[in-house]
């Protein structure tokens, strides 16, 4: 269903035209993702100005999700279950040093990644490229794809803070034209029609 959804022209091109915002304010690399069996699934992506280039993603290639910051943006909202069982059927390979390999440390890092509603990857999918990503969801509150900033190692963390603002500001767009009215305005909702409900 995912998959059919970010196929839509009206989802790629609202996407699209967040992605081109976010080069043009950075000038970094912009990965648009989708999990499909157990894989982060480049669905769309744009070379930065000013970036080096990401060679291990292409659209339309697959790489290991528990190695990517928009594999971990995706399955920190998926249940525990599943993670486990995706993992242990791709396997958890070193893509460098600092790649998460044990299934522990990994919880760890989908429980960091949902309380801080994003998530990095720092050098662990490829050498001297870190990335922050956030989850995209549909109107069902459902996280469908993920979104992410890749940035050379050496001008990642100087501003950080300004790229993750921004992408966070543009995925929450995606997600409202998508539907999604976010988890306050929809326990609003839920409360109001319970009340009627009741009377």
């Amino acid at each position: 269903m995912s998959r059919v959804l970010l196929e839509t022209t009206e989802f790629r091109a609202e996407a699209r035209r967040g992605m081109e915002r976010l080069v043009s304010l950075f000038g970094e690399t912009v990965h648009l993702a989708t999990l499909e069996r157990g894989q982060v699934l480049y669905v769309d992506k744009l070379q930065g100005t000013r970036a080096v280039q990401v060679g291990v993603t292409v659209v339309g290639g697959k790489f290991s999700a528990h190695a990517s910051g928009v594999g971990k943006a995706i399955l920190a909202y998926r249940p525990w279950e599943e993670v486990v069982e995706i993992l242990e059927r791709e396997g958890m390979p070193a893509r460098t040093p600092n790649t998460i390999t044990t299934l522990e440390e990994f919880r760890k890092e989908l429980e960091r990644v949902r309380k801080r509603g994003y998530a990095h990857d720092i050098e662990e999918g490829m050498l001297e490229l870190c990335c922050v990503a956030a989850p995209i969801r549909d109107h069902t509150g459902e996280v469908v794809a993920s979104m992410s900033l890749s940035v050379p190692a050496y001008r990642f963390w100087e501003s950080e803070e300004k790229y993750r603002n921004e992408l966070m500001r543009t995925v929450r767009v995606v997600s409202q034209n998508l539907g999604y009215a976010g988890p306050r305005y929809r326990l609003v909702q839920k409360a109001q029609k319970k009340e009627v409900v009741g009377g």
